[in-house]
């Protein structure tokens, strides 16, 4: 299924008017935007340690060809060691590499690597590579991921992605448009050149109140079931098994967030509002309809610096979701329940306590706790957090 880029630009238009009616970084210093004209390298590298507690079973409610279900359970327990490389060269030219050890998996990966030009310094930019895509007003990041954040990325901790960006920034405004692969997001990574992902991130300040705008298109989207598959409790990519023994979505998406930051006495308050909107077909071995599909998101976040405590904060966070799918055609209800979107009754929704202590500039310990109503059986999770980075070099 394949539409114009004017029909996919009106589409997001209309969910922008849609969505007015009704992703968070790893903690550490990421895409520096200072344009430092002396040369400098600097070598870190970053300890995250986790210990959680709480169930790590898969809530069936929820295993959804678009749903991430059980969130990120596996970031209970997912420590990461990250060494990161720095340097900048000629005044307004930088670059980053870091690669990340996950101790849960016993892998290494690329997180980092790419080139920054500031070619108007302050004013425009140029970024290539692989780096964390710019979003309006970014949440704060929690151990565990939002709702929203495994949504769209489909449980990674962290969200990164492979491509180019262009930033343009004036006093109080700044606006980015990034065209990615799209690897974090489930299903819609492409091959070579190819763009899977159109990002666009513009925020705006208004005296004391920010606010955000962040839009994306995906132009193909192909998602199975990945209960079907392996068992998994979030979806993924890839057409493996499609028309065999699962379920696969193909089509096209857009979503679209509307951010709000401000201070009021002594609390941050920030609130977000999104929409992520799918259509396409959706086929198995019973056969092929259309499907559209969306999904609403709210995110309310408060943070207020703990009294008489130095370096402490406390945080809380409610998110919740809203689903709703509409297939038609021949055997639409027997497809809808091998996808496990058969019903859509129930809104996940999450409540987050946080407390953050930072006795050093480069060191914070964060204890959390959840309750997690991601399908209709509450769960309780606890999570203690010890983040470090040591300054290699210089």
């Amino acid at each position: 299924m394949t539409h114009s880029s004017p029909a996919r630009a009106i589409a997001i238009l209309s969910l922008l008017a849609s969505s007015a009616g009704s992703w968070a970084h790893d903690g550490v210093s990421h895409d520096d935007d200072s344009d430092s004209a002396a040369p400098t390298q600097q070598l870190t590298l970053d300890l995250d340690l986790r210990q959680g507690r709480g169930s790590h079973s898969a809530p069936a409610a929820l295993v959804q060809i678009d749903h991430p279900a059980a969130a990120s359970l596996r970031e209970l327990n997912a420590d990461r060691s990250t060494l990161g490389w720095q340097a900048n060269w000629l005044p307004g030219l930088q670059t980053q590499w870091a690669v990340s050890y996950d101790r849960e998996r016993e892998q290494l990966a690329n997180d980092q690597a790419w080139l920054r030009w500031a070619a108007i310094p302050g004013s425009l930019a140029l970024q290539a590579g692989r780096f964390s895509p710019a979003q309006a007003l970014a949440a704060d990041e929690w151990g565990r991921s939002s709702l929203r954040d495994t949504l769209l990325t489909g449980g990674h901790d962290h969200w990164h992605d492979s491509g180019l960006a262009l930033q343009l920034q004036q006093p109080g405004r700044r606006l980015t448009l990034s065209a990615l692969r799209g690897e974090s997001n489930p299903g819609t990574r492409r091959d070579g050149t190819q763009a899977g992902l159109w990002l666009l991130a513009l925020e705006q300040d208004l005296g004391p109140l920010q606010l955000g705008l962040t839009a994306a298109d995906t132009p193909r989207v192909s998602r199975q079931n990945a209960l079907a598959g392996d068992g998994h409790s979030h979806s993924h990519g890839g057409t493996s098994g499609c028309q065999r023994t699962l379920a696969c979505l193909s089509g096209e998406g857009q979503w679209l967030e509307l951010a709000a930051r401000g201070q009021l006495y002594s609390v941050t308050l920030r609130g977000a509002l999104g929409s992520r909107q799918e259509q396409g077909t959706l086929g198995s071995a019973t056969g092929q309809v259309d499907y559209d599909g969306r999904t609403d998101w709210l995110t309310v976040e408060a943070t207020t610096a703990a009294p008489l405590l130095a370096g402490v904060d406390a945080s809380v966070r409610y998110e919740r979701l809203r689903l709703q799918h509409t297939l038609t055609g021949t055997n639409a209800a027997m497809l809808a329940k091998e996808a496990g979107i058969a019903s859509s009754q129930h809104q996940p929704e999450v409540l987050g306590v946080r407390l953050r202590w930072q006795p050093a500039k480069h060191q914070q310990v964060s204890l959390e706790w959840q309750e997690d109503q991601t399908d209709a059986h509450s769960r309780q999770r606890w999570l203690l957090r010890w983040q470090h980075q040591f300054r290699l070099l210089p």
